[in-house]
């Protein structure tokens, strides 16, 4: 794939897991379907200043104010997965896995 820009890797990932599950759907070929999605990825991704608060999180856990956040030039989102507060940033590499 290389290099590219996405905005929510987060969102890029589900929308790889529901075509896998829409192909395995009664009615749907599932051969031809499943290989143009598997054998499974495997996404890496670097972001910029980034926190994340999960649905199990409280947001009174980011020690950082909102004019603290834009010094700092880093960016804060509420996910629809995980626990508390996350930081990722430049130079950390994550993996995502639809397997």
């Amino acid at each position: 794939m290389g290099e590219k820009i996405i905005r929510s890797p987060g969102n890029y990932q589900a929308d790889i897991f529901n075509r896998l599950v829409d192909s395995k759907k009664p009615g749907t070929r599932i051969g031809e379907s499943i290989r143009n999605i598997l054998p499974g990825k495997l996404i890496f991704v670097e972001h910029p200043h980034v926190y994340t608060l999960g649905k199990s999180g409280s947001e009174k856990n980011l020690l950082l104010d909102l004019i603290q956040l834009k010094a700092k030039d880093a960016s804060f989102y509420r996910i629809d997965r995980g626990g508390d507060i996350t930081y990722h940033g430049p130079g950390q590499i994550v993996g995502l896995s639809d397997l």
